[in-house]
């Protein structure tokens, strides 16, 4: 009996990791292969998702690489990509670059956040390029441009200012 129980579960995971492409409305479970809808394209890794007309609607898994468009990210592991817009909810960003969007927690270890908004995780380590940190703690890195409105900072370099009474004061006059 066990060895026809094992002979089943082969042939199912070979029928499941013979779907290549997330190309359609619907729910994914331990999907592996690559994802292509509404603008993102991606290779991903025992992912669970829904598609819809809305993006995509992460639940779990690894992003391995590519570029996501659209949706919300609910937990997971993202490897690489380009992160255009969305609202991320949490779970770990290891490298890539972030265009715009919500992060509303989780764990950044590496890459470049070009605009959007922080509101509250753990930044490891990038570049911060421009946008508005609310919360959290910032544990190394460059900030070259951008509002703190608050939070931890324990080290990194501020490229336009100085740490002064515990709150960071730009030295060029801020644009209104």
């Amino acid at each position: 009996m066990d060895k026809i129980a094992s002979e089943l579960i082969k042939i199912a995971k070979e029928l499941t990791s013979a779907i290549e492409f997330a190309s359609d409305v619907g729910e994914y479970k331990r999907f592996t292969g690559n994802i292509e809808w509404l603008g993102s394209k991606a290779k991903v890794k025992d992912a669970t998702f829904k598609l819809s007309n809305k993006g995509i609607e992460w639940k779990d898994g690894t992003w391995l690489k590519g570029d996501w468009y659209n949706g919300i990210w609910k937990d997971g592991l993202w490897e690489t990509g380009t992160w255009r817009e969305g609202i991320w909810h949490d779970g770990i960003w290891k490298d890539g670059t972030w265009q715009n969007g919500k992060w509303l927690n989780g764990k950044w270890y590496r890459g470049t956040w070009k605009y959007g908004l922080w509101n509250f995780g753990l930044w490891k380590n990038g570049t911060w390029v421009d946008g508005h940190w609310y919360n959290g703690v910032w544990q190394d890195g460059i900030w070259r441009d951008g509002i703190w409105d608050g939070g931890n900072w324990h080290d990194g370099v501020w490229m336009d200012g100085e740490w002064i009474d515990g709150t960071w004061k730009s030295k060029k006059p801020r644009e209104e």
